[in-house]
């Protein structure tokens, strides 16, 4: 396989999982929000007949506030006590559902427009496709350079297998890559010519080296 057939082979994008979970669980949580909002404005009596929640905006809210001071005004034979209690009772009622209706707006305003779904034999609203939608959000672009990294780590990484498949055939100690890199040349020269730098297989029948020789090969597992 040439390197141009592994570079190809990298995604443009990818989906994370643990994020598709937790944009899928706030999706939900805020649909019950809004959906438990436009409830609460449906079992408000004073609100008059309830439009769909895309409707209930702040202005239909203000307009009814209006409405309901200016009716209070036409009431000739109210008190001036009765006339601003009256009004007091419309401005709590403008303040109690001014939240839900902000809650039903921004819920509606952060989904695309395609994925909001108003059922009218049920009076209620949901996703189009939930799980479209949280994937779509999970979903990351890979840039282009993703790929060049990559097939730069993979030719490292062939490079020390390689060495270490050679290492192995010449039976040469297995050093840390650290202490291999670091090596200073008339060192590097020294072990080699003393053969120091060879595995010694003198004592490796003795049954006291046993564990020694146990231990080493389990050290060298940890390093490439």
């Amino acid at each position: 396989m040439t390197e141009t057939e592994n570079l190809e082979k990298m995604p443009t994008s990818i989906v994370l999982e643990s994020e598709r979970k937790r944009i899928d669980s706030l999706l939900r949580e805020e649909l019950r929000a809004a959906q438990e909002s436009y409830k609460a404005i449906k079992e408000e009596e004073n609100l008059g007949t309830i439009p769909q929640p895309q409707l209930c905006t702040e202005s239909w809210l203000q307009q009814i506030y209006e409405d309901g001071k200016k009716a209070v005004d036409d009431v000739k034979f109210l008190t001036i006590e009765q006339r601003n209690s009256q009004k007091g009772h419309w401005g709590k009622l403008y303040h109690r559902m001014l939240p839900h209706v902000q809650r039903i707006q921004s819920f509606i305003a952060e989904i695309p427009q395609e994925q909001f779904v108003w059922e009218e034999e049920i009076g209620t609203f949901y996703y189009r496709d939930i799980t479209a939608l949280a994937k779509e959000r999970a979903t990351f672009q890979v840039p282009a350079e993703a790929a060049e990294h990559w097939q730069k780590i993979k030719s490292i990484l062939n490079a020390i297998m390689d060495l270490r498949a050679w290492e192995a055939g010449q039976d040469i100690k297995k050093l840390p890559l650290d202490v291999l890199l670091h090596f200073a040349k008339t060192q590097f020269i020294e072990a080699w010519a003393t053969n120091e730098i060879k595995r010694d297989h003198r004592f490796d029948d003795k049954p006291y080296m046993q564990q020694m020789l146990a231990n080493q090969r389990e050290s060298e597992k940890k390093y490439l």
